[in-house]
């Protein structure tokens, strides 16, 4: 039978539980599930009986089903309840014995917190044999010989006896796996005097203990980690969120300090900061090795060793090294055959791997890691990176070509934070220091304006970071922050001013010339655009490099928090602390917005430059063009001149290829003007020859043009004179073709060769002979059939839609519709029909066709119309 709870976070000195709508038992999120047989039930009372009487914050926190508070009520489907338990808690206890080994619902139970990444604490009640599954977490045994303690449980006559080096274990597990800062000491020990607002510096690990309103993204944060651990199929953690949500501090005080505690579980190596050097530098992956080895034992090689082997992209000797850390912490810590820990490498602000400034040494790191993340599993070393990158850069690392195989876990919950957590943000930092006897309260109306005052975005956060520290530090020592204290700082939009009014002369001249000398640091030194976007971005500047005139002013920026200095060594770097103050400092952001295409040059040229020294100083990589012009340009420029002293043999290859390819071309073109020149002579003979000869064709052309025009003006007459007497002879009655045909064909002759005598006469003859033949023109109908009376005096038209039209002496009358008529000829009946589109048709009473040949002009007719004169009906062609 189980026990249940969710994470939650911590205010104070103990835990605040977070209930449900509904609220009553079993809706409760706790934290601690415990799961246990329902045989062993005496024994579960005992054990959550104890621990809430070692540490009263428990109360609310264990579950357990058979206890009469904080079970489950009644009327609850218990399996609902235990499967929402499972969900939500933070950490499983398992009460393993015979029976829970037995038990189908314990090892489901078991089963689904191990996927879902949850904190498994095994209490053995009874020894177990090998096959013991939970074997790979730390265990508490609570049985065996030594020192018990008797627990009287309620209804039991008996007490129950649990060894006390047992329980004491597994309260002190329970109490360390607390997300809370409260778990934490505060103040370190030795840093006694560190502030507890930390401003725009990130929160480190012994800053867990004041890093509070991040609780719940903890929680899941560790939860995937240890699930992606469970699997060991993804080896890439990516931390993604926008600028300003606090990323760094969620990584170094959020998750390492709980995974640095889960040591069986999770070997931390030390936190890498890319930066110039991601390699070979102070926060390198060689030193994060190094230092990892010397903490755990194994003898690795020299720090300069490791360097070289590194930069050789020798990724076999890093998963020795790996290799032999993990052995050495498994050594140290397992006795009992359990699974060696897994590795976590933490790398901040990754995207610096891919900025224009990371060199050579980005992308050999990137080289390696790839090489032993992606390998087989049967051969891979346990190892999870844990990286931080901002979210508009995050593309940049999808698209790296090393990373094209690592499995890759991405935690984007990271947004900006939820204005009803700043009050723990402002409270919570306080209430650490004033346990640890330093006393710091702020009033309750000052909590009131300051999240008033914050606004929704993506500075919000470290605008009210800013705020806080900047009053602790002025007003702290007083042990009461006011609301006139808060007034006399400027308020939270007013906070970047104020501190840099701090800094700057108020002297308007003087001003002037301090804004002139930090334009020359920040630009182009300490800030850029990126090439994609307009969002600044930070640069990490030697401080070396920045003029010496500007490097009082940039100390002052460094006392005030708004910029980091940092010693490795060999430099001193300087950095913008946030990237807020790119964006909040009004004329840092005018001068970004002013620069920005050479700032974006400038990261280019730096960019193109280790590419080329990455592919060998080979020519296809140099600049050409405008490009290169452009470059040069710009290397000319105050400022620029020096940030680009280090690609200057790179701009000197380019131009010394350049004037090769122009001095090339130029050659080129030269001996192909020559050529054009040699070519041109011998074309323009050709072209002589070309045009005597095209002389001569013309002239052969035109004779035979003129040839074949007169044979065929022979033809033309022939076959007019043909036509003609053709003609002729029908218009006589020569010919059987007829009148119509005839003129046709005197037409086409004069068409052939117009102006001809013997055409001429024949077109006059033809006209003559049809002197008396009448024109018609422009009637009122379009006849497809017509009848002519036998004296010739009449005619008759009808067209397809039945219309008739009488015409007399050559004038037509109006048409009228023609009926269906039958009438009698020669004592048989007849009908004369019309239909649409065909011609007027006779029929007899039989039905059939009756065209009479008509005896006036021998042609075949439709016979007489009714009521008129015998007439003939000629059929014409449809219109």
């Amino acid at each position: 039978m189980r026990g249940f709870s969710a994470p939650i976070p911590f205010t104070g000195q103990g835990f605040r539980i977070i209930r449900e709508p509904g609220g009553g038992r079993g809706s409760a999120s706790m934290r601690i599930f415990m799961s246990h047989s329902s045989k062993d039930n005496a024994v579960a009372i005992a054990l959550r009986q104890w621990l809430i009487e070692r540490d009263q914050a428990l109360a609310d926190e264990v579950f357990l089903d058979v206890d009469s508070s904080a079970g489950i009520a009644a009327g609850l489907q218990w399996k609902d309840a235990l499967r929402v338990a499972v969900s939500r808690c933070e950490a499983l206890v398992c009460l393993v014995s015979t029976d829970w080994l037995a038990s189908r619902e314990c090892l489901v139970e078991y089963r689904t917190a191990e996927m879902l990444g949850k904190r498994i604490f095994i209490a053995r009640l009874e020894p177990i044999a090998d096959g013991d599954i939970t074997k790979e977490w730390q265990r508490s045994d609570l049985h065996g010989p030594g020192p018990t303690t008797a627990i009287q449980v309620p209804g039991h006559p008996i007490p129950v006896e649990l060894p006390t080096a047992g329980l004491t274990r597994l309260l002190t597990g329970l109490k360390q796996a607390g997300i809370a800062a409260t778990q934490f000491t505060w103040p370190p020990p030795n840093d006694l005097e560190r502030a507890p607002y930390r401003g725009w510096q990130t929160f480190d690990s012994v800053d867990a203990a004041v890093y509070f309103g991040r609780d719940t993204e903890v929680v899941h944060g560790l939860e995937r980690l240890r699930a992606m651990r469970a699997t060991g199929v993804r080896g890439l953690f990516v931390v993604l969120g926008p600028s300003g949500t606090g990323k760094s501090s969620f990584l170094r005080a959020g998750l390492l300090p709980h995974l640095a505690r889960e040591d069986h579980e999770f070997v931390v190596l030390d936190t890498v900061r890319p930066e110039r050097n991601a390699v070979t530098g102070a926060l390198g992956l060689a030193a994060s090795l190094h230092a990892t080895g010397v903490r755990s034992g194994p003898p690795l090689p020299p720090l300069g060793d490791i360097k070289n082997a590194l930069m050789a992209g020798d990724a076999a000797a890093l998963r020795q090294w790996l290799a032999d850390i993990r052995g050495a912490v498994a050594t140290q810590q397992l006795s009992d055959g359990r699974t060696a820990p897994t590795l976590l490498l933490p790398i901040d602000q990754a995207e610096e791997l891919f900025a224009a400034d990371a060199g050579i040494e980005g992308p050999r790191m990137l080289d390696v890691l790839s090489a032993v993340l992606s390998a087989p599993i049967s051969e891979r070393v346990p190892l999870i990176v844990a990286a931080t990158i901002r979210t508009d850069r995050y593309e940049v690392m999808q698209s790296a070509p090393q990373l094209a195989e690592v499995g890759t876990e991405l935690f984007d919950e990271l947004k900006p934070m939820p204005r009803h957590r700043f009050r723990d943000i402002v409270t919570g930092p306080a209430g650490r220091a004033g346990a640890a006897g330093h006393r710091v309260e702020f009033t309750h109306d000052l909590i009131d304006q300051l999240l008033t005052d914050c606004h929704d975005g993506a500075d919000a956060l470290p605008l009210l970071a800013l705020t806080l520290a900047a009053l602790y530090r002025d007003y702290g020592h007083t042990g009461l922050i006011t609301r006139v204290h808060y007034t006399a700082l400027g308020g939270v939009a007013n906070v970047v001013a104020t501190e840099i009014d701090k800094i700057l002369d108020r002297d308007p001249t003087a001003r002037e010339q301090q804004l002139a000398l930090l334009r020359t640091a920040f630009i182009p030194w300490l800030a850029t655009v990126a090439h994609d976007s307009d969002q600044p971005l930070r640069r990490i500047a030697r401080y070396n490099d920045l003029p010496a005139t500007a490097r009082p002013l940039i100390d002052r920026f460094v006392d005030q928090r708004l910029l980091v200095k940092d010693h490795d060594g060999h430099d001193t770097t300087v950095e913008v602390a946030l990237e807020s103050l790119l964006r909040q400092w009004d004329d840092l952001a005018g001068w970004l917005r002013d620069q920005a295409e050479d700032l974006r040059t400038a990261d280019t040229v730096e960019r193109d430059a280790v590419v080329w020294a990455h592919h060998g100083c080979a020519d296809a990589w140099l600049l050409t063009g405008a490009r290169l012009h452009s470059a040069e340009t710009l290397s000319d420029r105050p400022g620029y001149h020096d940030r680009l002293a280090g690609v200057a043999d790179y701009l000197t290859a380019s131009r010394h290829r350049e004037n090769q390819r122009t001095e090339s071309e130029l050659v080129t073109t030269r001996n192909h003007a020559n050529a054009l020149r040699r070519r041109a002579r011998g074309l323009l003979a050709l072209a002589a020859a070309a045009v005597l000869l095209a002389v001569l064709a013309g002239v052969g052309f035109v004779m035979q043009s003129h040839a074949s025009t007169r044979a065929d003006a022979r033809a033309r007459d022939a076959i007019s004179t043909r036509l003609t007497a053709e003609g002729t002879q029908m218009l006589v009655g020569q010919r059987p073709d007829g009148i119509v045909r005839g003129l046709y064909e005197i037409l086409a002759a004069d068409a052939l060769a117009p102006g001809t005598p013997t055409t001429e006469h024949a077109f006059l003859s033809a006209q003559y002979r049809l002197r008396d033949v009448t024109k018609l023109r422009q009637l009122p109908l379009t006849p497809t059939a017509i009848g002519i009376s036998r004296d010739r005096s009449t005619l008759v038209a009808g067209d397809s839609a039945g219309n008739m039209m009488v015409i007399r002496g050559g004038a037509p009358e109006q048409p009228a519709q023609l009926p269906d008529r039958i009438y009698t000829v020669g004592g048989q009946r007849r009908r004369v029909d019309r239909h649409r589109g065909q011609p007027l048709r006779e029929h007899t009473d039989r039905g059939s066709p009756f065209p009479p040949p008509c005896s006036g002009c021998g042609t075949n007719a439709t016979g007489p119309r009714p009521g008129s004169p015998r007439a003939c009906f000629l059929p014409v062609a449809s219109a």
